[in-house]
This record gives structure tokens, C-alpha cells and sequence, in this order.
């Protein structure tokens, strides 16, 4: 019998997914949660062999919470859902480590095979999705972009491309840019997840064309700020990173060579100046180096 775990905030959405489930037979709802916090409680509490957790969801997402159980537990087996098919939402879950996504427009019966699939250890999609095109509507967005290099990229939500925003984001992940999204829509769940994947304005209802050269502008300074954030966060995790990787290499020669830190320091940079390298792809080496001796 495969245990299962519903997150949703629609308790109609939740009934309906348990009877379809238990239909099956093989298929037992352990337990329910209506938000993503209660649903990481549950999930703690039940250890489920499947969890299955809606995306938009009040404060908390369901991109969130997958990331929590996936800290707890690396093997744990996800599967999103959504209402919304767009591409860089689904790549954002699998990259997140889901093992499947089902959309909530495809025939139920999905969702069983969904389940079943990830009990298995089999990544799945449901019938509407299909990874081979979202790669090739992304590429087309980033060829189309890199040619034209622009400092800054809008985005009407009216516009007849689907997807329009999911497509740009992600065809913009190496070469990221300011982001600014037009909409008549005021749903507060689709400005979060707007925000969510990089876009710096979002603008509801339109407005006077005086104002949007300021918008813009601050989306532009809003934009480099938030990039020199993430350069510097990155920086310090590379830094760290290093350390650690030193501290250890340092560690090891000081083991099978009987000298000091400071010697084995010096050994590490020696080594590093006569190579041209960093000293902590020197320090790498010489960890990987003791690994494969070890087999």
C-alpha cells in the first residue's frame, strides 16, 4: 500500500485527490494539510512514501516546502501540482528536486500514475507536459534575446505566447536581466510567484505614461542591487567553500606527512603558484587524489 501526503488549500481539491487515490486500492491518504507549514509537520509526523503538495499556496509555497523535506530527507519523493503548466515553474520543482509534476487541467488518472511512478523512483509528467518543448520554447526565447541584447526586457501577461514570463526567465538564467510585468491581474498568489522567479516590477492595471519611465528606472536600480547581493552571497559561499576545502587538505597532509598547518599550508600554496591554480582547486586535487588511492 503506498502511503500518501496531500498539501493543498483547497480542502475541495484535497477531497477530491483522496477518493480518486483510495479508488485505486493500492493507494492510502495517511494524511491532509492545508498549508505548507501544517503539511512539513505532517510530513514529519507520517513519513509518507509519497507527498503530494500544491504550488500556490497562502505565505508559505509549495516550492518551499519541498525544499524543507528535501533538506530532511534527500530520497524523499515529491510530487507537485499545479494549476499552472508554465514552464520555469516546472523546471524550478524538478530542479528543486521533485520527482514529477502533475497539472491540475490534466485527466486524473495522472495523478494515480504519478504516484505510482514516484513510489518507483521514476520521474514523471503528466500528459499535457513535455520537457523535449519547454527546452525548445526556451531556447527559441534566448536566441531571440541574446541577439537583441536589451538592458531591460517587459512582459505583457496578455500577450498571446503562454507562458510568456516562465519562457523569459528561464531564457534569461545565464545572462539575467530586469524584468518588468504588465497585467490586469491583482491575484496577491501570482505576485509572489512573479516576484518569485525575478521579476523586479509588477505593474497591475496599467498606468499613466508619465510614470513608466520612473518605474522602469527603478527596476533597473532595484535589479543591479539585488545582482550585487547575489554576486557578493555567492562569493561568500565560493570563500567558504575554499576554506573548508583547505582546512581539510591541510588536515590530511598533516596526517600523512607528519608536518604542521603551517607547513602543509605552504606546501598547498607552493604548489598552487607553480601551477597557476587557486588554492583551493589545488586543495580539491589533493583530497581527490587521497580518495582514489584509498580504491
Amino acid at each position: 500500500m503506498i502511503r500518501v501526503l496531500l498539501v493543498d488549500d483547497h480542502p475541495v481539491v484535497r477531497a477530491g485527490y483522496a477518493r480518486f487515490l483510495e479508488q485505486d486500492g493500492g493507494i492510502t491518504v495517511v494524511a491532509e494539510a492545508g498549508c505548507a507549514t501544517s503539511g512539513y509537520i505532517s510530513y514529519l509526523q507520517h513519513q509518507p512514501d509519497v507527498t503530494i503538495s500544491d504550488i500556490s499556496m497562502p505565505t508559505v509555497g509549495g516550492l518551499e516546502l519541498l525544499r524543507k523535506i528535501k533538506l530532511r530527507h534527500d530520497d524523499a519523493k515529491v510530487l507537485m501540482c499545479s494549476m499552472y503548466d508554465g514552464r520555469n515553474l516546472v523546471r524550478s520543482a524538478l530542479e528543486g528536486g521533485a520527482i514529477g509534476f502533475v497539472t491540475k487541467n490534466s485527466p486524473p488518472e495522472n495523478l494515480v500514475t504519478g504516484v505510482k511512478s514516484a513510489y518507483s523512483g521514476h520521474r514523471y509528467l503528466s500528459d499535457d507536459l513535455s520537457l523535449p518543448q519547454f527546452n525548445q520554447e526556451a531556447d527559441d526565447e534566448a536566441d531571440r534575446i541574446a541577439q537583441l541584447q536589451p538592458d531591460l526586457i517587459i512582459v505583457d501577461a496578455e500577450s498571446e505566447a503562454r507562458d510568456a514570463l516562465e519562457h523569459v526567465v528561464f531564457a534569461t538564467r545565464d545572462a539575467r536581466r530586469p524584468i518588468v510585468m504588465f497585467t490586469d491581474d491583482s491575484d496577491t498568489s501570482h505576485v509572489k510567484d512573479a516576484v518569485a522567479v525575478g521579476v523586479s516590477a509588477y505593474i497591475v492595471d496599467g498606468l499613466a505614461s508619465s510614470r513608466i519611465k520612473p518605474i522602469l528606472d527603478v527596476a533597473m536600480a532595484r535589479f543591479e542591487y539585488e545582482e550585487r547581493l547575489r554576486q557578493e552571497r555567492d562569493q561568500a559561499r565560493s570563500d567558504l567553500q575554499d576554506r573548508t576545502l583547505i582546512d581539510r587538505a591541510k588536515a590530511l597532509l598533516m596526517k600523512h606527512q607528519g608536518c604542521t598547518e603551517e607547513q602543509a599550508f605552504a606546501k598547498l600554496r607552493k604548489v598552487a603558484m607553480d601551477k597557476g591554480l587557486k588554492l583551493g582547486e589545488v586543495a580539491q586535487r589533493t583530497l581527490d587524489m587521497a580518495d582514489l588511492l584509498k580504491s
